[in-house]
């Protein structure tokens, strides 16, 4: 989670558990007060619920906002820039369960939903089970039992059941979309990059989800949107390192690495000629901004 300002009841399990449809990669607990913002952070290579147990507030995908409230859940991606905040008057509280997917019926439905460029309006889903079946992971997550990650796991069977249920009765409701063979998989290639920020170590991965020669991608991309490949990812990395830097969680090392560059040199020059300042600079102001 990003940083926080000012929440009433903060509960956080960070530790990652290896279950047997899906890894847990965190799960928790959010009270809100009037004033609380869950700063903009990246996620990693995993998709995360927000289940909106009571109150009001804003989700932010990038920089669009969407209104939340009771019984509302919202999916992230992976590689999303998120952000939360809750309302003055009605405060926000919400459980948080992030993970990735190992059952192949689940991946095959959320890579759907990327596929199908699902808006950050169209990501809401709603489904008391979901909601339950969370909190109820939390209070295992709590205590000390000996059956505890016998009973996570089977908790964790249902939510992939219920979640992949409910998306595909988004995918059955929504209108077909009409745009030619071109210009979707130009949308394939666009998500692919958008949510493997971190696990990609070239493009030339491309070809094995798609199936077509590299060349025939990169010529289709640079018809239809005016721009390469390599620099549609490359903008993406380096917004992605921006919110990273922001975050103050990490080495300008370690996130070079993390998002593939072969040295913190090269991604300093990367950073340098997108931005126009160094990877250290926009660091060392965000803290005073931040201390101001």
């Amino acid at each position: 989670m990003g940083k926080l300002k000012d929440a009433r009841y903060h509960l956080e399990f960070n530790k990652t558990v290896c279950l047997e449809k899906l890894d847990m990669i965190q799960i928790g607990r959010l009270h809100c007060s009037e004033n609380t913002v869950v700063g903009k952070h990246m996620h990693l290579d995993w998709y995360e619920l927000t289940i909106v147990t009571d109150g009001n507030g804003v989700v932010y995908t990038g920089d669009i906002p969407v209104s939340v409230t009771r019984g509302d859940i919202y999916l992230s991606y992976p590689c999303d820039a998120h952000g939360i905040s809750s309302d003055s008057k009605n405060p926000l509280s919400f459980d948080f369960f992030a993970f990735k997917p190992k059952d192949e019926a689940l991946k095959a439905t959320l890579n759907l939903a990327v596929e199908k460029r699902l808006d950050a309006h169209q990501r809401i889903i709603r489904d008391e089970r979901i909601s339950y079946l969370v909190s109820n992971a939390i209070g295992e997550m709590i205590g000390n039992a000996a059956d505890q990650e016998e009973i996570v796991n089977a908790i964790s069977k249902l939510i992939t059941a219920y979640l992949t249920r409910d998306l595909a009765e988004v995918y059955a409701k929504m209108p077909p979309t009409r745009v030619d063979a071109g210009e979707s998989l130009c949308f394939r290639l666009m998500n692919y990059i958008d949510t493997h920020l971190y696990s990609d170590e070239n493009l030339s991965e491309l070809s094995r989800v798609t199936g077509y020669n590299y060349s025939h991608l990169s010529t289709l991309f640079k018809k239809h949107t005016k721009t390469s490949l390599f620099a549609y990812r490359q903008s993406k990395r380096l917004e992605a390192a921006r919110i990273l830097l922001k975050e103050n969680k990490r080495r300008i090392g370690e996130i070079a690495d993390l998002l593939g560059y072969s040295s913190a040199y090269a991604f300093s020059k990367a950073y340098r000629q997108y931005f126009g300042v160094s990877p250290s600079h926009h660091r060392s102001r965000d803290s005073q901004a931040s201390q101001d």
